[in-house]
């Protein structure tokens, strides 16, 4: 059964108080204050997705806590962190990793460990500083970028060092595990707008699969089915960093990405190519208003 299949009958379902026990750090990526009611779209008018956003308890009418609203009879879960195993909720049917899964990948080390057993390319990384700027990554119980800055000094507790890598593209890769490993889409992040030299999670361009090497999807579909082979199911994200000579897998997050929903609201639109990026204007004719956080907004763009 491939993701297609399923698409009619499923919930796309975002817990972020489950996935996170202080929901101000992650919604401090899209910068909104745990006292902001701002919500995310209903994209169910874009797509055939019932979409169901768990937020900061308030009064909003988006606000949808009550997952039996929908008449459909599947979650796919785009966020979420089991706490045990569990494949009905609220008497839907539930697609999403094992609480074992989830931890064993949310844990970036063991996730290391896994790429080094399977000869799978990944930057060098260790707890003492060589001596040159690295990266400097929470181990676990990261999203977005949250935590992550580059150094020359030691790792703080919980943190690790990641050899720093210039002059590579930076693509994030999106999977659906059930029966089969399937292909959704991939997207490359951007500079920052300001001309600052990192990349920016609100600013992604979609990458065809025809554009991503033999050699890049080898790996990732290698990577997967192994982890299939130990049960994992649902949405999958692999962050890549792609060059002239190479690639190497950075990280496995046993989640959907924040592509996703430009992703889904694109294809249902026929777009081939097109980016998503932050504006303070409102949306213009052929763009998609993903999010809105007052000034801000989040949109997606049709590219010729």
């Amino acid at each position: 059964m491939k993701f297609a299949d399923l698409y009619q009958e499923a919930i796309l379902w975002t817990c972020y108080l489950e996935n996170f026990p202080e929901p101000e750090r992650f919604l401090s990526i899209y910068g909104l204050g745990v006292k902001d009611v701002s919500l995310f779209d209903c994209l169910g008018r874009f797509f055939p997705f019932d979409e169901f956003y768990v937020r900061i308890d308030c009064p909003d009418a988006w606000a949808i806590n009550d997952l039996n609203k929908s008449k459909k009879s599947l979650i796919l879960p785009w966020i979420y962190r089991p706490k045990e195993f569990v494949d009905t909720l609220s008497g839907q049917r539930l697609i999403c990793p094992s609480a074992e899964m989830f931890a064993l990948l949310d844990n970036k080390l063991k996730a290391k460990e896994i790429l080094k057993s399977l000869e799978i390319p990944t930057p060098d990384w260790g707890f003492v500083n060589r001596g040159i700027q690295m990266v400097e990554k929470p181990i676990q119980n990261s999203a977005g970028g949250l935590g992550i800055s580059l150094t020359n000094s030691n790792p703080r507790d919980g943190y690790y060092l990641e050899d720093y890598l210039i002059g590579y593209r930076s693509i994030g890769l999106q999977f659906f595990v059930y029966n089969e490993v399937e292909f959704l889409c991939a997207n490359e992040m951007l500079y920052h707008e300001q001309g600052q030299g990192n990349f920016t999670f609100h600013s992604q361009i979609n990458v065809c699969e025809n554009e991503l090497s033999p050699a890049l999807m080898g790996d990732c579909f290698d990577l997967i089915r192994h982890l299939q082979g130990r049960g994992y199911r649902g949405l999958i994200n692999i962050d890549a960093l792609v060059g002239d000579n190479g690639h190497c897998l950075l990280e496995v997050n046993p989640r959907g990405s924040a592509f996703l929903p430009a992703f889904f609201a694109a294809s249902a639109h026929g777009w081939i190519r097109f980016i998503t990026h932050v504006k303070e204007e409102t949306a213009e004719k052929g763009e998609i208003l993903l999010l809105s956080f007052g000034r801000l907004k989040k949109v997606v763009r049709k590219l010729p």
